[in-house]
């Protein structure tokens, strides 16, 4: 088998806060901590997206700790850390792991060194993005390959 490796930088398809992060030169989580004094959000807008999260774990079973976090999230000393994931090819199971790990693991090392503060880890599957065109192509050792197909609705709902 021929295996060919192409560093992430030669690709010219990701940005510049993503190659910092994966050759670890991400911002000091002190630094983070200096950014959560520029973020405020009211109460009311605390109970909505508490609202909207809770309202999403209803039919499932909680762990003790997904319901902290979730109560935390009323609270002004309480910032999200969040991730995110739009369909699209070569990004499958393990990306999505992945991303949800790391996420965990900020969160958890934000929250061990900021203890008058909570950090809540949040991850958001964009399924119901309608943006067919981000996702229809791709370039590959020089060939563009495309899906040609006209989908209507969210690209989370495409068989």
């Amino acid at each position: 088998m021929d295996i060919k490796k192409i560093k992430f930088e030669d690709t010219g398809k990701f940005s510049k806060i993503f190659l910092d992060y994966i050759n670890n030169e991400t911002p000091s989580l002190k630094s983070i901590n200096s950014k959560t004094k520029e973020i405020s959000f009211t109460i009311k807008e605390r109970k909505l997206i508490q609202n909207r999260i809770r309202n999403q774990y209803n039919n499932l079973k909680k762990s003790n700790l997904v319901e902290e976090n979730i109560n935390h999230l009323i609270e002004r000393n309480t910032f999200t850390v969040t991730t995110g994931h739009q369909l699209n090819i070569f990004t499958g199971p393990l990306y999505v792991i992945y991303k949800i790990a790391t996420t965990i693991i900020l969160t958890n090392k934000l929250n061990k060194i900021h203890k008058d503060k909570n950090f809540v880890p949040i991850y958001w599957m964009a399924s119901e993005d309608h943006d067919f065109d981000e996702i229809k192509s791709f370039r590959l050792f020089g060939k563009n390959y495309h899906w040609t197909i006209t989908p209507s609705g969210p690209v989370g709902d495409i068989d």
